[in-house]
This record gives C-alpha cells, structure tokens and sequence, in this order.
C-alpha cells in the first residue's frame, strides 16, 4: 500500500521485473529512479509536498555556510595539485572530438542561460570585488598575448569574431555598451564615430606615434621643414604629418600593420575623405623611410614646392582674370 501523495516505486514495472526485484533495497531505490527519471518534485510530490521540501532544501543550504578556513583547505588542495602537475581530464577536448564532452554540452546547452542561470540578476559585493582585486594585483593575466583563435580554437574563434563584427557593425557606442563604459571610451577617445568600424580617433595632442614616424618628423625638422602638425583630427582622421597651409598630408604607413584586411578598408575611406576635401596624400611606407630616408624627405620637399607653384600659378589667374 502506498501513502496518500506518495507515488509508488515500482510503479510503470512490469510484473516479471517486480519479482526480480524483490525487496532488496538498493535494486528498490535504482527502481524507482529509473521510474521518476527526468521528473520534477512537482510531477512525483504533488505541488503541496514539493513547495515544503523545497523550502526546507533552501533553510538547511542557507544554515551550511563554509568557513574560512575549509575554503582556504581548498585552494590549497587544488594549488598543490596544479604544482605537481595536475592536467583536468578535459583539457584540449571539444564536443566534436570526444564523446563525453559532447555528451555534458549537449545537456546544459540552454541550461544556464538568462533567468536559467542561478546566478542571473545578482552582484558582487564591493568587499567582495575588493578582494578579487588584492588577490589579483600582481598576477599576470592567463590571457595575456593570445588571441580569440588561441583560446577558443581557430574554427570558433574566427566564427566568434564575425558574429561580434556583424553584431556591432553600424551601431554607436550607446547602443553597444553601459553607460559608465561609454563615459569612459569618450574620456579615453575623442568624439563619436559613424559606426563600430569607423576610424577610432585618439584625444586630440595625444595621437601615438610609431618610432619611425618619430624618427622622420625629427629629420624633417633638421632638414628645415617644420612648418606640419602631427596631431590635428582632418575629416575625422588624425594624420602622421599634416602641412595645413599648403593642404598636404603625409601618412608613414607600416607595411605589415597597413596590409591587413580591416586597414585596407580603413585606408580606402581616410584617401575617399582626403580627397574629397581637397587635400594631397602623399604615402610612405616604413621600408622606403629605413632603406633611403634622404629620397623620402625629397619627396616631401617637391610636393610642398609643386603645392605652393600651383596656388601661385592660380592667384596669377585669378589676376588676370580680374584684370580682363
């Protein structure tokens, strides 16, 4: 007989697997948890029953805090077994390579997400954050020097920085991050920008120079050509060399850095933009400034010259035209 809201272990057996059976405890309780396998307290309870032992389940976690000093057992237990060499069984498995891992994804796939995750809505506390701060200081990060291909897999990685491209793309910052996160790239960066691949301009007077764009400017100030700027915003780009007057911009491009795919993009827009508001690009690479800096500064000296012949070739137009 069975107690009112209790449901029966053996119940959905069939009659030749109850004899079998018998009442040996342990095959009782295997039982009746292949007979409420994949079931809810609610569905094997009843709702009544199910909400008291739910509430008493979360009364005894809460009264069973761990203390200090178990906790710090257990970081030293791990940190000695990391000493000598422990290696997680699942290090360098991915569900598509092994059985097991595919088999735990697949379970908690959907699982932890959003309101499913025990830990949605909730905060550190300050002291807490503190304390991973003071634990942290001085550590250097596990993350320093890789890439997303490095710590996801080159497949994954490259799939995640697509997905992050197409999600960001056209958007403000406003639309892509808090608040305080925005207060904080506006402090570090000068003025919005169109979109997420849109040209990142720095602080105006505080645009980072590479050694050889240091190493020309300074050779042009000893040849007698001093009269640029290097950190004036043109069009929404900060230029290497900007001769203002006579509308020349001079750009020492990285051979290496200006080869890769999103600086080509970057590159074909700056020239678009330049040229549309009438000034004169003149590029350098930093192989043509270390293997002959003397012909590159010829360079920029003859298109200063061809600049300023032009304008007066035009005002003597422009004078005879009036005179006419």
């Amino acid at each position: 007989m069975v107690a009112k809201g209790h449901t029966s272990p053996f119940k959905g057996m069939k009659f030749s697997e109850f004899c079998t059976t018998g009442y040996n405890p342990g095959k009782r309780l295997a039982a009746q948890n292949r007979a409420t396998k994949g079931m809810s307290f609610e569905e094997i309870h009843g709702k009544e029953k199910s909400l008291k032992m739910r509430k008493n389940l979360s009364i005894k976690a809460s009264d069973r805090i761990v203390s200090n000093e178990t906790r710090e057992k257990i970081k030293n237990t791990w940190r000695k077994k990391v000493e000598n060499g422990y290696i997680p069984w699942n290090k360098g498995l991915t569900k598509e390579t092994n059985e097991s891992v595919a088999s735990i994804s697949k379970k908690l796939t959907g699982k932890m997400v959003g309101e499913k995750n025990p830990f949605y809505g909730k905060h550190h506390t300050e002291k807490q954050k503190q304390e991973f701060r003071n634990n942290n200081t001085g550590r250097p990060s596990p993350l320093k020097d890789r890439t997303v291909e490095d710590i996801m897999g080159e497949k994954r990685g490259k799939a995640r920085r697509e997905k992050l491209k197409a999600k960001r793309a056209g958007k403000t910052w406003e639309e892509l991050f808090k608040p305080s996160t925005v207060k904080k790239l506006r402090k570090n960066f000068a003025g919005p920008f169109k979109n997420y691949e849109e040209t990142v301009v720095l602080k105006r007077g505080t645009a980072k120079k590479s050694k050889v764009e240091k190493r020309f400017c300074k050779e042009l100030r000893k040849q007698g050509i001093n009269n640029f700027t290097t950190d004036k915003v043109v069009c929404g780009f900060v230029p290497d060399i900007l001769f203002e007057p006579q509308k020349i911009i001079v750009e020492v491009n990285g051979v290496y850095y200006h080869n890769m795919p999103n600086m080509k993009n970057r590159d074909i827009r700056k020239r678009k933009a330049y040229s549309l508001n009438g000034y004169k690009l003149l590029e350098i690479t930093d192989i043509e400034i270390n293997n002959d800096m003397e012909s590159c500064i010829e360079k920029v000296r003859e298109a200063i010259l061809c600049q300023i012949e032009t304008e007066a070739v035009l005002m003597e137009m422009d004078r005879i035209q009036e005179e006419v």
